[in-house]
């Protein structure tokens, strides 16, 4: 990571003309640049805020080069989420505080940064720019290092650094939008979310206007979800509606318009931009290392209103979704074998449904329960949610000894838990395959959170780092062109060819997708599902 050049910037989002680049180069020279210049850089450029300056390249019509957001780097180093206070420890410009000489300039380019103050003339800013690109440069010569130290620097440079190319890129070429179809989803949506008002407004008596799920709580007492008050203080509390909408109509009601007001924005954000929409991309979007998107928040749209989403000409979509992820990964970190058994021959969250209700049909309700027990959700919370707000003791009893049978038969799972707990009681943080470290903010026993996300933190972050090597393989097989979306456990593609050339090139993207999984975990067998992307 020596061949590296470092680059200050302000970008110019409403084309006043008061766009600035100064770059510090391996030698020490510092230059005051043009995006041309920038455009044909022929080393990686060391920066902040990425997607920013490429919405300056698209703006401009310029070609970005090699770009390193520093801000992945200060998360892997950080080792916190959000709602630990992750956010300010790997803000750039409280970071870049320690490497100016005067906090007065590094306020001042901050205040700049967030157009909170009018620029300074041109010879002003260049000089304010030449002491932020310094700082810059120490503030990731501090990062290499503590990088290295914690055992994080491979997976930086070798998986989160070249998985940022992907997606820079493809924020720059942007996805093409199926115009014909806007307004139809948009009347689609607009009537699935008024139904849904009209139908939780008159369980609850009051307009769901403005409602969340930080405060729908006061109003459920009197609804077949009351029994979901108790938990609505809890981190998982959308999570406990989620499963509760086949016992509860208001939780069914609620969820539904829930989530197509953010189908509806999501919509509108698309809408009236054109041919082509250029979302925001974060490539270690989450404390695990999930990729996420927004603005808009593309991987949030319901399957109903994806047709919105479309390949380029002569192109034809491909989708590809690591099928039952999380219990694989689970399966063999944990080495129960009964249970590896089981994925292997069978659909874990269908003999879920079997065991618990007696058929197939509640797929989706016990892939909620098999990820929420396993993330450490009390077998009684669960069965209280099966059970309704109108049952009794005997049925809640009823469905937490099924529940409680069903994971009986991979004692494995538990004494996996039990185990990642203890390290992270024991060292103070823990860690996926391959770096990515998740570090307590507190002292003493662990907490419930600490306890769920002990595991969660190994295989999510397992999971993402599986994830991201199957990205940079299709890239490397198909073209950087080729990946359009990550869609959680899955990626959305675009393939051209005849149709016998599309068939061998799905074969042989699954086949990918394997590999990759296999570099990082053996004794399971994957599985890749072929599907529609709006199906």
């Amino acid at each position: 990571m020596h061949n590296v050049t470092f680059l200050a910037y302000l970008s110019d989002p409403f084309a006043t003309g008061s766009a600035q680049y100064v770059t510090l180069d391996a030698n020490g020279n510092i230059t005051s640049v043009s995006i041309e210049q920038l455009e044909s850089c022929p080393v990686p450029l060391v920066t902040y805020e990425v997607p920013s300056l490429i919405d300056e390249f698209i703006r401009l019509q310029k070609v970005p080069p090699i770009l390193i957001d520093i801000g992945d780097a200060l998360r892997l180093r950080t080792g916190l989420s959000k709602d630990q206070g992750g956010e300010k420890k790997w803000s750039i410009w409280r970071s870049l505080t320690p490497y100016f000489e005067d906090k007065k300039d590094k306020d001042l380019i901050s205040a700049l940064a967030q157009s909170r103050l009018e620029p300074p003339d041109a010879a002003s800013f260049v000089i304010l720019l030449t002491k932020t690109v310094h700082a810059l440069r120490n503030l990731w010569t501090q990062l290499i290092d503590d990088l290295d130290s914690l055992e994080e620097l491979a997976r930086f440079t070798e998986i989160e650094i070249p998985v940022q190319q992907i997606f820079w890129y493809r924020q720059y070429k942007g996805i093409r939008i199926n115009t014909g179809l806007a307004d139809e989803l948009m009347e689609k949506v607009k009537k699935e979310k008024y139904d849904a008002f009209r139908e939780v407004a008159s369980i609850i008596g009051v307009s769901p206007s403005g409602l969340k799920f930080s405060d729908i709580g006061k109003y459920i007492e009197n609804t077949d979800a009351r029994h979901l008050a108790e938990f609505s203080h809890s981190a998982l509390f959308r999570e406990y509606f989620r499963i509760a909408r086949d016992s509860s109509v208001f939780a069914r009601a609620y969820w539904q318009y829930d989530r197509a007001g953010r189908d509806l924005s999501i919509l509108k954000r698309i809408y009236g931009g054109g041919d082509r929409v250029y979302p925001i991309f974060q490539p270690f979007g989450t404390v695990t290392g999930r990729i996420l998107v927004s603005d808009p928040r593309l991987q949030q749209l319901q399957k109903k209103y994806r047709s919105i989403i479309d390949a380029d000409d002569d192109k034809e979509l491909l989708y590809l979704d690591y099928s039952q992820y999380e219990p694989g990964i689970l399966g063999a970190l944990s080495g129960d074998e009964k249970f590896i058994q089981l994925y292997d021959s069978s659909d874990v969250y269908v003999e879920l449904s079997k065991a618990i209700f007696g058929n197939e049909e509640n797929r989706s309700t016990c892939k909620r329960i098999f990820l929420g027990y396993c993330y450490g959700m009390q077998r009684r919370n669960i069965a209280k949610l099966l059970a309704g707000a109108a049952a009794d003791e005997s049925k809640i009893s009823n469905y937490e000894e099924l529940v409680q049978h069903f994971f009986e038969e991979f004692p494995r799972l538990d004494e996996y838990r039990r185990t990642l707990e203890s390290k992270l009681q024991d060292n103070g943080y823990i860690s996926s395959i391959y770096g990515n470290r998740r570090i307590r903010s507190s002292k003493g026993e662990l907490t419930n959170k600490e306890r769920r996300w002990s595991i969660s933190q190994v295989v999510q972050g397992t999971a993402s780092l599986i994830f991201k090597e199957a990205l940079l393989n299709l890239s490397k097989e198909f073209g950087r062109d080729s990946i359009l979306l990550p869609m959680h456990d899955a990626v959305l593609m675009q393939i051209n060819g005849s149709q016998d050339e599309i068939e061998k090139k799905q074969k042989r993207a699954i086949q990918v997708m394997k590999d990759s999984y296999a570099k990082w975990i053996s004794g399971v067998t994957p599985r890749i599902t072929l599907s529609k992307f709006d199906e």
